[in-house]
């Protein structure tokens, strides 16, 4: 099956994207950090690694200083990338090339944490919220078995080692290992990402993001996301890729710095990942961060073959844990934000979400075999398709004629 659904009156696909909470769909907040730091700290700061936004609205970056002798800087800036203050980072640490790298986030402590070159010091740093300074009286010594020569890629689970919270650290090819605060190592898995740069932790859906350059069949990437599986360290088949727009990027995007996985106290459904890239520039931007949105009603939704990009001919939508025999894809170019909800003989509490009226198509049944079927769905080489939203459930069909809905994805094609 190919997708010359998607081609159905192009215009109206453009115009039917109402929704706004497709996997790597980017949102308003796009900003250049290079210039308004060096302009207001008179000096060279061209490697910017971390970003945290913290519940005020605020944006916390960790920034390299290009002079030797002098400390590296954390700056907070606005959403507008209008600079607020800077903080000196921890004098022990001048000697690194770059400062602090990635950074993670303890909201329920309010303690933003981050790691540097190993050779010159083993120890995550934590920056008080409260009395906007760096507290050496809580930093965490990194055990010397976890693998690599930086903490490179670092976030926070506020319920792993039982609800004590924990940290993930990851380098590069290295496996990465679960440290708990008080330095204790407690497992180490092999690491699912082929080049480790920065990580972001979704506490609700229990995924580790790993995020590095390339990783993807589609070549010259910065900005490479692959979800692990928290509970077991194992991979997901979930990918998303970067902002490809962002300028001078080599490779496309820039390369990764930083990522954190945020949500609006209201809207816990819908959360924001947001990314830093080193591009000719330092940006950072945010992206929606998951691909399921909506619960179903019977089998789970998820997808395999890499990110959901033009031209990528292997994507495939995927069902799981479906008790019914059979199952159809059922996918438009928009949604109904409250879902459609179906009588009998559907089951109890289903609901159709893709919208009827936006280019509605119903896939052929795929039989399903062990609880799982997929629909393979290639996605043409084309610059009309880019920037498009896809919205999918699968239609499942038991044996005995009762009717049930998976949980609805929702996909973005990348740029």
């Amino acid at each position: 099956m190919s997708i010359p659904y998607l081609r159905l009156s192009l215009a109206s696909l453009v115009l039917s994207n109402l929704a706004f909470a497709q996997l790597g769909k980017p949102n308003s907040v796009r900003v250049e950090v290079t210039t308004p730091i060096e302009s207001q700290l008179n000096d060279k700061f061209p490697n910017s690694h971390g970003v945290i936004r913290v519940p005020t609205g605020d944006y916390y970056v960790g920034t390299g200083r290009a002079r030797p002798g002098f400390p590296h800087k954390l700056v907070r800036l606005t959403d507008q990338g209008v600079f607020v203050a800077s903080y000196d980072q921890p004098a022990e640490i001048i000697p690194a090339p770059f400062g602090l790298y990635d950074l993670a986030y303890d909201e329920g402590r309010g303690l933003i944490y981050g790691g540097t070159d190993y050779a010159v010091s083993r120890k995550l740093y934590a920056f008080d919220l409260g009395t906007k300074s760096f507290d050496l009286t809580k930093s965490i010594t990194i055990p010397a078995t976890v693998q690599g020569q930086a903490a490179r890629a670092l976030t926070f689970n506020p319920d792993g080692d039982n609800g004590n919270g924990s940290f993930w650290i990851g380098d590069g090819k290295n496996s990465v290992s679960e440290v708990s605060r008080n330095g204790a190592l407690l497992r180490t898995v092999a690491n699912v990402h082929p080049n480790t740069q920065a990580a972001a932790y979704d506490d609700e859906e229990g995924i580790v993001w790993w995020f590095g350059v390339e990783g993807s069949s589609r070549k010259d990437q910065g900005v490479v996301g692959y979800a692990m599986d928290e509970a077991t360290g194992m991979v997901t088949t979930l990918r998303v890729l970067g902002d490809n727009s962002i300028p001078g990027g080599s490779p496309a995007g820039g390369q990764v710095r930083g990522a954190q996985i945020w949500e609006a106290a209201a809207d816990h459904e819908n959360p924001w990942l947001l990314v830093l890239t080193d591009a000719d520039k330092d940006w950072f931007y945010e992206m929606h961060a998951r691909f399921v949105v909506e619960e179903g009603c019977s089998g789970t939704i998820s997808f395999e073959g890499d990110a959901c990009y033009s031209g990528n001919t292997r994507w495939t939508v995927t069902l799981d844990d479906s008790p019914a025999s059979f199952a159809a894809l059922v996918m438009a170019t928009a949604e109904t934000l409250d879902g459609l909800a179906l009588p009998a003989p559907w089951k109890k509490d289903c609901k159709l979400f893709p919208r009827p009226d936006a280019n509605f198509v119903i896939f052929p049944p795929a039989a399903v075999s062990n609880r799982a079927a997929k629909q393979p769905l290639p996605i043409p080489t084309d610059p009309a398709l880019i920037g498009m939203s896809i919205f999918m459930q699968w239609f499942e069909i038991e044996t005995s004629g009762v009717l049930g809905m998976s949980e609805e994805g929702e996909a973005y094609i990348h740029n």
